[in-house]
């Protein structure tokens, strides 16, 4: 739409309220729509002037002479907008335009809202339609493309394998009006799937424009369906109701190499490591480090794959003897690292670490061989539980406070002692009781109002009967070594015993004469009143039966009071 007619059709004088006409423009019709600058309140205050047609709309400051394509819908977000005030002719055009029987502004904006979807939908159709011309040049698939599919699936313990194709197109692109034919690549990922174990599906995942095998994506497209491949599939630039969730990261490779123009040395590394890892990812880390063709063929896929996928591209130092073990068991780059600290560990235990799949797992061991002896620490997991994670963790908790109880852990008496695991537990109570002991001396001092009133408390909650006894606690160290041995929280929170300080709640125990040692139930209470009791586990067993001996103890406690204060004068 041209501007300059446009502005032809504004009035030289603008109508004071908002107005609606229907005005020709371009050989088209157009709605022009003026809203007035004491009617549009924000940051379009110097009033507007908006034309909307049946492909798209533009608007007018004519204050500052400003143009811009936003919607009706973007004034009204941007300001507020009287939406009163029009005349019948107005409303009328509005209308008539619009072709709708209800006549306002909002009319306006669904008519936007709809020749914006229109022009969407049209977009979306003509770029799906360059994108279909586009593929007309792609390659057709090699003959023997699905049979080879089949194959892979077949050979693979797996029930999805991912297949990789690069193929030479003819790229033709005009450079000053010269046409130019360059030959490129196109490259073709597909996954594989067993459905319902009987029917094979191949579906393809993407396909990216490259200049060449292992080199950068130029631009790249998404499969849409599952299970069509080739000519059957349709695609598109972004990944949408897409077949494509994330793309695969190994691949097994077409092997039609020979007639891609690649090295030698590349092609033979692709081969070597078909299926570890991604090949595209395989050259760009062979031309970067050639270490990697070497080490693939030296028969160490494992390690190979790894600095693929994994690793720098810095050379490493490798022995020949580390080869041969590596090749021996299958070794990556992990079992590298553990034969460079613990070159004497025996074949089985290498064995038993290269079977490893969790790195965080390989990693501990090797932490571990970097300061004991491995076969020692392999024995003495096959003698305790296993080589598994959770107990190598408790291994090295043990080895941890053996260190901090003084001991020596490098010491063979130490590390290799076959009765770890109960020394481990001995050593848990060793520095819970140190941690106890030094918490117990703390509290006793910040709360020493607990042992200063221990004989006005006796006084008062001390009580028994033939099977029960009311135990007063001497100190606050009383109350942590009760929340500990039931298992509550009554030592842990220092309000219980900040309450009890204060005088406002007091704890006391209840226990068994037959077994005064042993805790029962807590019990919080004030001087009138059983506030909470509670067993071991915050439980409460026998609760009734518990309750009427409560119940007969704060009868005593009532009465223990009003005689202490009737002495008190």
């Amino acid at each position: 739409m041209r501007k300059l007619e446009l502005i032809k059709a504004i009035p030289d004088k603008l109508p004071e309220d908002n107005t609606a006409r229907i005005i020709k423009a371009s050989e088209k019709k157009v709605l022009m729509l003026i809203l007035p600058d004491w009617q549009v309140i924000g940051r379009m205050e110097d009033g507007v002037i908006h034309f909307t047609w049946d492909e798209g709309w533009l608007t007018y400051y004519p204050k500052s002479d400003y143009w811009t394509r936003d919607m009706l819908s973007t004034i009204y977000f941007n300001s507020y907008v009287s939406k009163t005030g029009f005349d019948e002719d107005s409303l009328e055009a509005i209308g008539s335009f619009c072709n709708k029987s209800y006549r306002n502004l909002d009319t306006i904006e669904v008519y936007e809202s709809e020749v914006k979807f229109r022009k969407s939908i049209r977009a979306e159709n003509n770029k799906q339609k360059r994108i279909d011309d586009f593929m007309k040049n792609v390659p057709a698939l090699p003959k023997d493309f699905k049979r080879f599919c089949i194959r892979k699936l077949e050979k693979s313990d797996e029930k999805k394998v991912n297949i990789k194709l690069w193929q030479s197109y003819t790229y033709t692109h005009k450079v000053k009006g010269i046409l130019f034919n360059e030959e490129r690549y196109i490259e073709r990922i597909f996954s594989v799937t067993n459905f319902n174990g009987s029917i094979t599906r191949i579906t393809e995942l993407c396909r990216a424009y490259i200049k060449e095998p292992g080199g950068t994506w130029l631009r790249w497209y998404y499969g849409e369906k599952f299970g069509r491949y080739g000519r059957a599939q349709h695609f598109w630039d972004k990944k949408r109701d897409s077949c494509v969730n994330n793309l695969p990261t190994r691949h097994y490779v077409y092997d039609n190499l020979d007639s891609l123009g690649l090295p030698e040395g590349e092609k033979d590394t692709v081969r070597l490591l078909d299926g570890r890892c991604d090949p595209s990812f395989i050259l760009y880390k062979v031309r970067k480090n050639p270490q990697i063709e070497y080490i693939a063929k030296k028969g160490c896929l494992r390690m190979a794959a790894d600095l693929v996928g994994r690793y720098s591209i810095a050379p490493i130092k490798v022995s020949n003897a580390t080869y041969e073990r590596l090749k021996k068991f299958n070794g990556g780059m992990e079992a590298r690292e553990l034969l460079e600290v613990a070159p004497k560990i025996l074949d089985k235990n290498l064995k038993d670490f290269c079977k490893i799949k969790d790195l965080a797992k390989a990693s501990t061991i090797i932490g571990l061989a970097k300061e004991y002896n491995i076969n020692h620490i392999y024995t003495l997991m096959e003698k305790s539980g296993g080589m598994t994670l959770p107990n190598i963790g408790l291994y090295q908790d043990y080895l941890k406070m053996a260190l901090r109880l003084g001991m020596n852990p490098h010491d063979e008496i130490v590390y290799r002692n076959k009765r770890w695991k109960e020394y481990h537990n001995r050593y848990v109570e060793e520095i819970h009781k140190a941690e106890q002991k030094s918490q117990n001396k703390s509290d006793n001092i910040k709360y020493k109002g607990i042992s200063k009133d221990y004989k006005l408390n006796t006084a008062i909650f001390a009580w028994e009967d033939d099977s029960y006894q009311i135990i007063v606690p001497k100190n606050a160290s009383d109350i942590n070594t009760e929340g500990r041995l039931q298992h509550h929280c009554v030592g842990a929170q220092p309000q219980y015993k900040e309450k009890m300080c204060a005088r406002s709640t007091f704890i006391v125990f209840l226990r068994k004469k037959e077994n005064l040692k042993e805790p029962y139930y807590t019990i919080e209470c004030d001087l009138s009143k059983v506030i909470q009791f509670y067993a071991a586990y915050d439980r409460q067993p026998d609760k009734e039966k518990v309750q009427k001996v409560l119940n007969r103890w704060m009868k005593q406690v009532k009465k223990n009071v009003k005689e202490l204060q009737k002495a008190a004068g």
